[in-house]
C-alpha cells in the first residue's frame, strides 16, 4: 500500500493545532486536534490489522504490539527521563511538580488518563495548566485502543465475517458514543468515579472516534471519480479547519463540534486518496507539510511541559507559553532524530526494542518515583509552614488551631487559647477571622484569645448579642472579614450598626481589611521567581 500523504497532513495539522491552542492565542479549539488524531489512529492501525490478517493470517499480537512498544515508547521514556527531574527545579514549591510526576509514572503505564481523573483535573479548569505531564492522558487512550481494539479482531474476526464484523464495531461505537454523550452532561457527576469512566479523560468515551476511523477502513473501497473525491475531501478539509479555528472554547459547546469535526476527518480518509489534494501534496512545496507530520508525535510530547514551564518561570509574561512552546520545537526534532526514528527501523537497536524498552521502562519509572520521593520530602525543609505562616490553606489553619485549641466555655462553637472565662481578645469574622488567630496566639501566648466560628458580623449564624451577652467585657475586639466581597460595600448600614453595638461594650474595636489576596502565592515571593 502506498503512502498516503493526506494522513501526515492531517497529523500535522491536528500537531499544529494542539500547539497553537496551548501557546494561548489565534485556535481557540484547537485542542480538538487530539480528537483527529484518534480518527486517523482508528484508520491506520485497523488498516494495518486487515493488511496483516490478510497477508499473515491471524493476527499476531504480540508482533503488533511489539511495533506500537517501538513506535511509541522510546520517545516517550526520552521526554519523562528529561522533564522530571526539570521540573524540580522549575517548580518553587517542589510540591507542586507531585501531580506531573504522578501522571508521568501513569504514562509509563498507558494510565495517564486514569491518573489525571483520580487526581480530579479538570482539562479546561486553571489548576491543570499546571500539571506538566496532563497531555499523556491522550497518548494513554491511543494505548489503551492499541490493546484491546487487536484483541476484538482476534476474538470477533474469526466468528464474524467482515460484514457482521463492521456492524460489530459500529454497534461499539454507538455504545460508546452513548457514554461520551452522558460524560458531557451533569449525569456524569450522579456516578461514582464517574469522570474517570465516562468523562473527558475516559477511554470508553473516546472509542467512538478511533472506531469512526476503523469504520472508513473496514469499509471496502470502490473506484471513485475524481469529482466525488474533490468534493468530499474538499469539504472535509474545509469543515475540520472551520471546526478547529471558530468552534468555542468551553466544554458546553464541544458535542457538535467533536461529532463534526469526527465526521469531516473520516470524510478526509474515506475520499481523500484519489482526489486533488493528495497530488497536491505529494508536490515538493508542501514537502514541509510531510516533515511535520512524521515528527508529530514528538513535538506533541514535548510542547506541553516546555510551555508549563516557561509560564511557571515567567509569570508576567504574556507570551510565555508561546515562547515555551517555541522551545520545544528544535528538541523535538532532536529526539525524532536520535531516539524515535531509530527505534523505527528495523535494524540497529529498533530490530529488538523489548530489550531496550524494558529498561528503559524501569529507569525512566525510577527517575519519575525518585522525583515524586523527593518532590514530597523536600517540601517541608524549602517551604515549611512555619517560614510561610500566611500561605496556610483552610484545612492546615484548621488543624494548627485544634492542636493549640483548649476547647470553649461559651455557648457556641469556638476558638480559645486559655482555659479561662476573662476574654483578652475576641476575635470576629470567617476564615479571615481564623487565619488571624492563628498569628495572634503565637504573638500573645498569654492572653486568652477566642475566635467565634461563623461570626461573621452581618451574615453569622452566631449574632453579635449572642457573643456579647456570653463575653460582656473582652479587653479588645478584632473584625477580619473579606471585606471586598461582592456585595459588602451595599452594607454599610448594617456594618456601622453591628460596630455600634461592639463599640458599646467598652472594648477596644479594631477592624481589618482581611487576609491578603494574592494573585502570585505567597512562596513565590520568598522562593521564586515573579
Amino acid at each position: 500500500m502506498n503512502k498516503r500523504f493526506d494522513i501526515q497532513a492531517l497529523r500535522a495539522v491536528a500537531v499544529i493545532a494542539v500547539l497553537l491552542f496551548h501557546s494561548g492565542f489565534l485556535l481557540n479549539a484547537g485542542y480538538l486536534g487530539v480528537d483527529v488524531f484518534f480518527v486517523v489512529s482508528g484508520f491506520v492501525v485497523t488498516q494495518l490489522i486487515l493488511r496483516r490478517i490478510h497477508s499473515e493470517g491471524p493476527l499476531d499480537l504480540l508482533a503488533f504490539w511489539r511495533k506500537r512498544v517501538r513506535r511509541l515508547f522510546p520517545g516517550l521514556a526520552l521526554m519523562v527521563l528529561v522533564v522530571s527531574p526539570v521540573s524540580l527545579l522549575v517548580f518553587p514549591r517542589l510540591e507542586e511538580a507531585s501531580a506531573g510526576l504522578i501522571t508521568a509514572t501513569a504514562g509509563m503505564f498507558s494510565a495517564a488518563n486514569v491518573a489525571t481523573a483520580i487526581l480530579e483535573f479538570d482539562y479546561f479548569a486553571a489548576p491543570s495548566k499546571e500539571n506538566f505531564m496532563l497531555h499523556l492522558w491522550s497518548l494513554s487512550v491511543e494505548e489503551q485502543f492499541y490493546i484491546f481494539w487487536p484483541l476484538a479482531f482476534a476474538a470477533v474476526w474469526g466468528v464474524f465475517k467482515i460484514r457482521k464484523f463492521r456492524i460489530f464495531a459500529a454497534l461499539v461505537g454507538l455504545v460508546s458514543l452513548g457514554v461520551w454523550i452522558i460524560g458531557s452532561t451533569e449525569l456524569l457527576g450522579l456516578v461514582d468515579r464517574g469522570q474517570t469512566l465516562f468523562g473527558f479523560f475516559s477511554p470508553i468515551a473516546r472509542a467512538w472516534e478511533f472506531i469512526a476511523g476503523a469504520l472508513v477502513a473496514l469499509v471496502p473501497q470502490v473506484n471513485k471519480s475524481t469529482r466525488s473525491s474533490n468534493l468530499f475531501s474538499y469539504g472535509g478539509w474545509i469543515a475540520m479547519l472551520a471546526i478547529l479555528i471558530v468552534a468555542p472554547y468551553e466544554q458546553p459547546g464541544q458535542g457538535l463540534s467533536v461529532v463534526a469535526l469526527v465526521l469531516s476527518v473520516g470524510a478526509i480518509l474515506r475520499w481523500g486518496s484519489s482526489g486533488d489534494i493528495e497530488r497536491i501534496l505529494r508536490g515538493k512545496n508542501y514537502s514541509w507539510i510531510q516533515f511535520i507530520g512524521d515528527r508529530s508525535y514528538s513535538l506533541y510530547l514535548w510542547h506541553w511541559p516546555l510551555a508549563v514551564f516557561a509560564s511557571i518561570l515567567l509569570p508576567e509574561q504574556k507570551f510565555a507559553a508561546l515562547f515555551g512552546v517555541l522551545i520545544s520545537v528544535p528538541l523535538s526534532f532532536l529526539a525524532f532524530g536520535l531516539v524515535e526514528q531509530p527505534f523505527r527501523s528495523a535494524t540497529g537497536i529498533g530490530r529488538h526494542p523489548l530489550k531496550t524498552a524494558v529498561p528503559a521502562l524501569l529507569l525512566s519509572t525510577g527517575v519519575v518515583l525518585g522525583s515524586i520521593v523527593i518532590s514530597f520530602g523536600a517540601v517541608e525543609k524549602v517551604v515549611s509552614q512555619e517560614a510561610l505562616p500566611g500561605d496556610l490553606d483552610g484545612e492546615e489553619i484548621l488543624e494548627q488551631m485544634g492542636r493549640i485549641s483548649v476547647g470553649c466555655s461559651f455557648p457556641f462553637s469556638c476558638f480559645q487559647s486559655l482555659p479561662q472565662n476573662e476574654v483578652d481578645i475576641l476575635v470576629l469574622g470567617n476564615s479571615h477571622g481564623a487565619h488571624l488567630t492563628v498569628g495572634l496566639v503565637q504573638t500573645f501566648p498569654s492572653k486568652n484569645i477566642v475566635w467565634v466560628n461563623d461570626s461573621s458580623l452581618i451574615d453569622g449564624k452566631v449574632s453579635i448579642t449572642e457573643i456579647l451577652a456570653a463575653i460582656p467585657n473582652p479587653e479588645t475586639i478584632i473584625v477580619s472579614e473579606y471585606l471586598s466581597a461582592q456585595g459588602q460595600e451595599n452594607r454599610v448600614i448594617e456594618w456601622e450598626s453591628a460596630l455600634e453595638l461592639l463599640t458599646e461594650s467598652g472594648a477596644k474595636v479594631v477592624v481589618t481589611n482581611g487576609s491578603p489576596t494574592l494573585e502570585v502565592p505567597a512562596y513565590k515571593c520568598k522562593y521564586g521567581v515573579v
